[in-house]
């Protein structure tokens, strides 16, 4: 199964680039216009890895960060940022974000968080399916 990536991002081309670029690494990915929009793409198509934009109109990453984590769902939000600060990557590794990347995007950089994201969520799962067939023996 491949993992699918959903990219919120509010500029049409940089959504639109990365969503194809994300697919021709291999990955399933669809997109969002902002963070109400990705919030509401979360809960229906449950992606693995979520990229967004950190500054969008009607709800940011930070709280589209948030709200993912009080889903409970398994996803890895990684960050994007065109006004990236110290400060702001912090606050976004503290609220849970796997990863804060700065704008322009480093595609080589990208697809190796990516791919890492995607190794550390098989190796969860599987750490999981050990850890109930073990107990369901007990």
């Amino acid at each position: 199964m491949l993992e699918k990536v959903l990219i919120v991002e509010d500029e049409a081309h940089a959504r639109t680039g990365l969503t194809e670029l994300v697919t021709s690494w291999g990955f399933r990915a669809e997109c969002a216009e902002d963070g109400v929009e990705g919030l509401e793409r979360v809960r229906q198509w449950s992606p693995g890895i979520v990229v967004t934009d950190l500054k969008m109109p009607r709800m940011d990453g930070m709280e589209l960060l948030e709200r993912i984590r009080e889903l409970e769902q398994p996803t890895v939000v990684i960050m994007l940022t065109a006004q990236g600060s110290i400060e702001s990557a912090v606050e976004a590794m503290r609220g849970g974000a796997y990863d804060y990347i700065p704008k322009p995007v480093d595609p080589v950089r990208l697809r190796t968080i990516l791919q890492n994201a995607h190794r550390q969520r098989e190796a969860n799962a599987n750490t999981e399916l050990e850890v109930r067939r073990c107990g369901s023996g007990a």
